[in-house]
C-alpha cells in the first residue's frame, strides 16, 4: 500500500469519526444543557390591553434583549442594552407625562423621573425594577372612589395623593375613550387610564420580575461559572473557529434562549506553527519549525481531547514540503501529530500555537 492510499484511508477515517462522534455529542449537548427562556408566557402578551401599541412593542424587544444580556461574563457587554433601555424609559416616561400632566397632576412628572432614574441606574443591575402604581382612595358612605396615590415602591418619596377634581376626572376619561379599551371594570377613573400605560410598558420587566429572579437565578449563576471556565480552559478559538462552533451548534444556541458553553469546539483552517521531526531526513536537518494548519478538527475541552486533519508545510529541497496527517489535542493546552508524505519522509510534530499566547480568547 502506497503513501497516498494510506492518507485517503486515514483522512477518511478521520472524517466518518470526526462527524460520528460529533453528532453524538451534539445529541449530548440537547440532554445535557441548561437553558432560559426569553420568550414571554402563552396568553401573556394577550393580557396587556394599551393602545400604546409602539410603546408595548419596545418593551417586548427590550425585555428580550435583558433576558439575554443577563448572562454577563465579559465586561461591556451590557453596554448596547444598556442604551437601549435609556432610549426606552425615556419613551415611557413621556407616555406617562401625557397620561399624568403637570398642569392637570400637580408634580407627577417627579414621579415618572423617580421611575426613569430607577431603571438607567447603573447600580440598579435589573434586580429592583418596579411600575408605578395607582392605588384608589374611597371616602364617604356608601364608599366611593374619591381620589388616586400613585407611588414608586422603590422611592416611598416620590408617593403623589390626588383628590380628584373635575379636570382630573375628565383627563382620566378621556385617555381611556381614546385608547377604545374598555375599562376591566367598568370604571373611567385614573387606576384604570395608569394601567393602560402599565399595561404597555410591563412587558420589559417580565423576566427579571417573574422568571429570572425568581426561578433561574440559580442557572444564571451556574452559566457564568461556565462560560467562565470555557474561557480560562479551551482551547484559543479563531473568529472562524467560532463561526463553526456556534453554527453547528445552532439549535443550543437558540435566539430567544440562555445557554451555557456547548460541550465541543470546531475548528475550521485554524493556523498554527508547529516543531517537526522528520523520520527519515539526514541528521542535522531532522528538526525545523513549519506552518500548519488544521482543516477541520474538533475538542471536547471538557474532557480535554481532540483531534484534526492537518496540513504541515516546509519548504526543503531533499523532501515533499507538503504533509497531511492528524493531530491530537491533550488537556486543551498541548497537541501533537503524525504527517505522511508521498515519499515516506514522515513526521512528528508538536504544535506551537501562537494564537494561545497573543489571541484574546475573551473576545
Amino acid at each position: 500500500m502506497n503513501n497516498k492510499n494510506l492518507i485517503k484511508q486515514i483522512s477518511l477515517a478521520a472524517f466518518i469519526s470526526f462527524s460520528f462522534v460529533t453528532v453524538g455529542m451534539a445529541e449530548s449537548d440537547k440532554n445535557d444543557s441548561q437553558l432560559i427562556d426569553c420568550t414571554y408566557k402563552d396568553g401573556y402578551l394577550d393580557n396587556l390591553k394599551t393602545n400604546m401599541i409602539k410603546l408595548q412593542e419596545q418593551a417586548i424587544k427590550i425585555g428580550q434583549d435583558i433576558c439575554i444580556s443577563s448572562l454577563k461574563v465579559l465586561p461591556g457587554e451590557s453596554i448596547e442594552v444598556t442604551e437601549r433601555i435609556t432610549n426606552f424609559a425615556s419613551a415611557a416616561k413621556y407616555e406617562f407625562d401625557q397620561v399624568f400632566p403637570d398642569k392637570i397632576f400637580s408634580k407627577a412628572s417627579e414621579l415618572s423621573q423617580s421611575w426613569y432614574d430607577l431603571v438607567i441606574s447603573p447600580n440598579n443591575d435589573y434586580r429592583n425594577w418596579a411600575l408605578i402604581e395607582g392605588i384608589r382612595l374611597q371616602g364617604g358612605m356608601p364608599p366611593k372612589i374619591v381620589g388616586i396615590t400613585l407611588q414608586l415602591n422603590a422611592d416611598p418619596s416620590s408617593k403623589k395623593e390626588y383628590t380628584f377634581n373635575e379636570d382630573q376626572k375628565s383627563q382620566c376619561a378621556t385617555i381611556i375613550d381614546e385608547s377604545s379599551i374598555p375599562a376591566p371594570d367598568g370604571v373611567k377613573d385614573c387606576k384604570n387610564a395608569l394601567d393602560i400605560w402599565g399595561n404597555a410598558v410591563s412587558p420589559f420587566q417580565y423576566f427579571y420580575t417573574n422568571r429570572i429572579l425568581q426561578d433561574n437565578g440559580q442557572k444564571i449563576s451556574n452559566m457564568q461559572n461556565q462560560w467562565q471556565t470555557f474561557i480560562d480552559t479551551s482551547r484559543y478559538q479563531t473568529p472562524l473557529d467560532v463561526w463553526a462552533t456556534t453554527v453547528w451548534h445552532r439549535d443550543h444556541f437558540k435566539r430567544h434562549h440562555l445557554s451555557g458553553p456547548p460541550l465541543t469546539q470546531l475548528f475550521l483552517l485554524h493556523p498554527v506553527i508547529v516543531y517537526e521531526h522528520l523520520l527519515g531526513a539526514e541528521k542535522g536537518s531532522k528538526e525545523d519549525i513549519s506552518l500548519a494548519i488544521e482543516w477541520g478538527g474538533i475538542n471536547w475541552w471538557q474532557s480535554g481531547f481532540g483531534f484534526s486533519i492537518t496540513s504541515v508545510y516546509k519548504d526543503r529541497k531533499e523532501q515533499p514540503s507538503l504533509g497531511t496527517g492528524v493531530t491530537f489535542h491533550i488537556k486543551n493546552k498541548y497537541s501533537f501529530g503524525y504527517a505522511f508524505r508521498d515519499d515516506g519522509d514522515d513526521s512528528i510534530f508538536f504544535n506551537i500555537d501562537i494564537l494561545e499566547w497573543f489571541g484574546d480568547k475573551d473576545t
